[in-house]
């Protein structure tokens, strides 16, 4: 078994009950063991996002599949909530958008998936749930705890 942590984050229509709903698929379609979610954090759109509050979580369980294999169910996921990517870009507002943020720890770098999630330690939204549901997780590209991440990016902002 495979610990699996993702990040969740809608926008659009009713966010925080698309982020609930879609964290029921995810457990029902990667067979999620010993599954826990975050409480809901609202946060502005950032990194060039678009339109209103998003509301983020982040879930953590035990599964079987491989890295890759959890990307396409995460995005069939996205996809079965109305997401689509090729529409909406990078910066478009989001009816569901599941992050693979890290995968047993393991390192990977390949142009459809990066892990851990190469954009971990510049999203306050991500990093404060995380910290919730994995407090010792620790960054395998950095070396850093999730504490410390969290830490650098409140020096960092205003």
């Amino acid at each position: 078994m495979a610990r699996v942590l993702i990040a969740l984050g809608s926008n659009l229509a009713d966010p925080q009950r698309g982020v609930l709903l879609g964290w029921a698929a995810v457990c029902t379609q990667l067979h999620l063991k010993n599954a826990k979610l975050s409480r809901l954090y609202p946060s502005e759109p950032a990194e060039g996002a678009t339109g209103q509050l998003f509301w983020n979580a982040v879930g953590v369980g035990e599964q079987e599949l491989e890295p890759f294999e959890v990307l396409t169910v995460l995005q069939s996921i996205e996809r079965a909530f109305g997401r689509d990517r090729g529409r909406e870009g990078f910066h478009g507002a989001r009816s569901l958008d599941l992050d693979l943020i890290d995968w047993q720890g393991v390192r990977l770098d390949h142009p459809d998936l990066e892990l851990p999630h190469p954009r971990l330690q510049r999203r306050r939204f991500v990093l404060e749930p995380l910290e919730e549901v994995a407090p010792h997780f620790v960054d395998v590209r950095t070396g850093k705890s999730v504490r410390q991440l969290k830490a650098e990016l409140e020096e960092l902002e205003p």
